[in-house]
């Protein structure tokens, strides 16, 4: 079973009453505010905490291994840091239905009957975000930049924009004829999508959108999602057009006025995502990735990254732009943003894929430290790129905990804990600069 696998063994016949019983617990839990277990002093300001999942509950961690602290009780499936590291955004099942982990890697498990709240770093009460009454399908949520508005998916399709301090849904925002994934403007000012007849649209969210180009592709090779993103520190947006050669597209970059500027074409774009300085896109294709440097109004010639197996794979931008870490199904490496130059950092054991058909999000955890000096990653043993055999506990089930220096990475990583560590995160990235889940390419391959 994948880490943060949810199963259950509900009986046939009874199945419905009791989904019906757990979906109204579901709500009873996140609409009115419960008292958490609270394991220390409130009042923390935020700031080094490692959380990941547990047994259907977050925790955290300091990055040396201690103050392991339950924030929340059950059943959380996913959640995401605020970017100021002082709440955390939960997605809770009211009982312990079968839910497909989508991303293997990421460990991001599929919608499913949930409702969203937010919790303080100390655990305690909850503030539920979403509307009261029937529990449909939600995904996990994700911020923006400046934390001031979250998005989630709701039923088959719909896309929800909300606020983090509002509870029962009063203050969201259902968007309507989005062909893909909405991108919040940094400044939580505007998002932008394309729609299903190709055109991009952008705007302030309670405007009417405006048009700013008509020729957008709604999806990628496989039927993948294109997906529309604000560049970092610059209102403009980055969006892919359909080139008259097969499975060939144009990364464009265009401002909210004016024409567009055509980047780069590439075959076979799957995933892509800016660097937070905004300087670089990565790109990940069929034939791997590739890091396209981007000036004013042009890119440069795309540096490639000489990786074996990386079809099944995450990668994250370190917060500083200097590096990207990429994760594979038995490998961690450690790459140079500037030069493409590639590092095994660990042989880990084999993670199983499976393909899962599912609609994507952008990642919800992140790996890296706020300052970009260290990670985290967790695994069941391993070896370090220095012949040192990682850490384990082989008489207790789970997986190792490790921080990395990005200062010492020829020596082995801190080993700071033992157990089920599902959907690890350190920190919360811009979601222009965070890939989509892993299931767009399991589901698309």
């Amino acid at each position: 079973m994948n880490a943060g696998a949810i199963t259950s063994r509900l009986p046939k016949l009874n199945r419905t009453f009791l989904l019906r019983i757990a979906l109204i617990l579901a709500v009873l839990a996140v609409v009115i505010p419960v008292a958490l277990p609270i394991l220390r002093g409130a009042g923390n300001s935020g700031g080094a905490e490692i959380a990941f999942l547990r047994n259907g509950e977050v925790y955290t961690i300091q990055p040396n291994g201690r103050s392991l602290f339950q924030v929340t009780g059950k059943i959380a499936l996913g959640f995401s840091w605020s970017p100021d590291h002082h709440e955390i955004l939960v997605r809770f099942a009211g009982a312990a239905l079968p839910v497909t982990t989508v991303d293997p890697i990421a460990q991001t498990l599929a919608d499913t009957y949930a409702t969203l709240g937010i919790v303080s770093i100390d655990g305690g009460a909850l503030l539920g975000i979403t509307p009261y009454g029937a529990i449909p399908y939600r995904s996990d949520g994700w911020w923006d930049a400046s934390g001031n508005r979250l998005l989630y998916r709701e039923g088959a399709s719909a896309l929800i924009l909300s606020q983090p301090d509002q509870p029962g849904g009063i203050a969201r925002k259902i968007i309507t004829n989005a062909g893909g994934i909405p991108a919040a403007a940094p400044n939580a000012q505007a998002i932008a999508f394309v729609t299903p007849s190709g055109a991009l649209v952008a705007g302030p969210a309670q405007a009417t959108l405006q048009t700013v180009q008509t020729n957008a592709a709604i999806t990628l090779p496989g039927g993948l999602p294109a997906r529309v993103l604000w560049r970092p520190g610059q209102q403009e947006l980055l969006y892919v057009a359909k080139t008259t050669q097969t499975n060939q597209y144009t990364f464009m970059l265009t401002r909210l006025t004016g024409p567009a500027i055509p980047l780069a074409s590439v075959t076979q774009p799957l995933r892509y995502a800016f660097a937070p300085n905004g300087s670089q896109l990565l790109i990940q294709t069929a034939a791997g990735y590739e890091i396209l440097p981007l000036n004013k109004d042009s890119a440069g010639k795309p540096i490639a990254i000489s990786l074996p197996n990386v079809q099944f794979s995450d990668p994250w931008w370190s917060p500083n732009s200097a590096a990207i870490l990429i994760r594979t199904a038995n490998a961690l490496y450690y790459i140079n943003s500037l030069t493409g130059a590639a590092r095994l950092l660990a042989a880990l054991p084999q993670i199983p894929m499976q393909s899962a058909a599912a609609a994507p999000i952008p990642i919800p955890d992140d790996p890296w430290s706020a300052d970009g000096s260290a990670f985290v990653f967790a695994s069941a043993g391993g070896i370090w790129a220095n012949g040192q055999a990682l850490p384990t506990k082989p008489q207790a089930a789970g997986t190792g905990l490790y921080v990395v220096s990005v200062a010492a990475l020829n020596k082995a990583p801190a080993f700071i804990d033992w157990g089920e560590h599902g959907a690890i995160s350190w920190s919360t990235p811009d979601p222009n600069t965070q890939f989509d889940t892993l299931v767009s390419i399991l589901s698309g391959s």
